[in-house]
């Protein structure tokens, strides 16, 4: 069994991810943990923590790409070039690198909707992204006063809906659709590679990120 860090920037991922590890992950083949670094820019050190920690085999970060990936100053190139100073090559951080654009909500999306529904709706501003989760959460948006603002109630909102409402199946399938050119397309993440090799036990999805761990 491979023991697997994912290290990501902050609520909404762990809302997220607590889902997959309660319904995407293959019994007795990953351990799958989860680090919320409480801001992108925390991600590197505590990814730099982790490489030097014998319990986890891989260790990925995860991140936006909010559209901002030729900003030099925005969070996600911060991150890239906090992690290449690390690990010592571009390549080897998108070994590890598993990012969306614009953002996380996209996969919480993916249960109710496709991404040709989902695209060029989806922005980087929370409260901007409140009538769109109101589609399909209709406490987020009722009321003025109840915009989007990845608030606690929210998330559990989002995330308790894939128990009884949305299905995860369905999101894994619609990710499939997703482009994985995340620094070219609006609409896009190479996450859904993960979830893909979590739900259906494919240990070699890790082998590049198990490579890095070692320094190799």
């Amino acid at each position: 069994m491979l023991n697997v860090l994912l290290v990501f920037e902050g609520n909404e991922e762990e809302a997220f991810f607590e889902i997959v590890k309660e319904k995407g992950v293959k019994a007795e083949t990953v351990n799958l943990s989860i680090a919320n670094a409480k801001g992108a820019l925390n991600i590197p050190p505590l990814f730099q923590d982790a490489l030097s920690n014998d319990r986890y085999d891989a260790v990925f970060c995860v991140y936006d790409v909010d559209g901002r990936q030729k900003e030099e100053d925005s969070p996600f190139c911060r991150v890239r070039n906090s992690l290449k100073a690390v690990l010592g090559s571009i390549q080897a951080v998108e070994s590890i690198s598993l990012c969306t654009n614009p953002n996380i909500l996209l996969f919480y999306l993916l249960g109710p909707a496709k991404p040709a529904e989902i695209k060029g709706k989806l922005v980087p501003s929370k409260t901007a992204n409140t009538n769109l989760l109101h589609a399909y959460w209709d406490e987020i948006g009722r009321n003025p006063e109840k915009k989007y603002n990845a608030a606690s109630w929210q998330l559990k909102l989002m995330k308790y809906s894939y128990e009884d409402v949305y299905s995860y199946e369905a999101l894994l399938e619609n990710a499939h659709e997703l482009s994985t050119m995340y620094q070219k397309d609006d609409c896009a993440s190479n996450l859904q590679l993960l979830l893909t090799a979590l739900k259906v036990g494919d240990l070699s999805y890790f082998k590049r990120a198990i490579l890095v761990k070692k320094g190799q």
